[in-house]
């Protein structure tokens, strides 16, 4: 099954569930919301047109204005069809670690929860083409690089996922 944008219908539902949830985070003003739903629109509109990196933006503009589950889907759907599967796969851990299935049986819960299913379905499929690598640098405080990204400063104290195929690790010390 080829996965699709979500809906606004849905991000209405997920900023409504957001908003009982969280009683303490202060409510987005009207301003706010309608930013929120045009730029997810516009993301959604970049998508269907399969200008994933307009898409990319315009989601996690949405997104950054108003947390939301479906933004944060179509931003891992994005960087899927862009190819970046490191960045894809943080972001549906993410989703799965933010928004877990709910557990009732009105047709959005079971609809989400199939989504769920979806973004787990995903990762396992990532993970399968992403190994884990040791980085050891002997300078603590170096600049660790990975095909020239930054990964973090020495020692990094945990992995760093890639991709299969080769890399090009650097450590650098000004």
């Amino acid at each position: 099954r080829d996965a699709r944008p979500c809906g606004w219908g849905a991000v209405a539902v997920a900023f409504g569930l957001m908003a009982v949830a969280s009683s303490v985070a202060a409510q987005p003003d009207e301003a706010t919301r309608n930013q929120a739903r045009d730029r997810f629109n516009a993301g959604r509109t970049a998508m269907e047109a399969e200008n994933y990196e307009l898409a990319l933006t315009e989601f996690r503009a949405a997104n950054e204005l108003i947390p939301a589950a479906t933004a944060l889907y179509n931003i891992g759907l994005c960087l899927q069809k862009l190819h970046r599967d490191i960045e894809s796969l943080v972001v549906f851990r993410e989703f799965l670690e933010s928004y877990p299935a709910p557990t009732g049986d009105s047709e959005r819960e079971v609809r989400d929860r199939q989504r769920y299913q979806e973004v787990q379905n995903i990762v396992e499929g990532i993970r399968d083409t992403v190994g884990t690598v040791e980085v050891n640098v002997a300078v603590s405080g170096a600049t660790v690089l990975v095909d020239g990204q930054l990964v973090g400063s020495a020692p990094l104290g945990h992995p760093v996922e890639l991709v299969q195929g080769p890399h090009v690790f650097r450590a650098e010390v000004e």
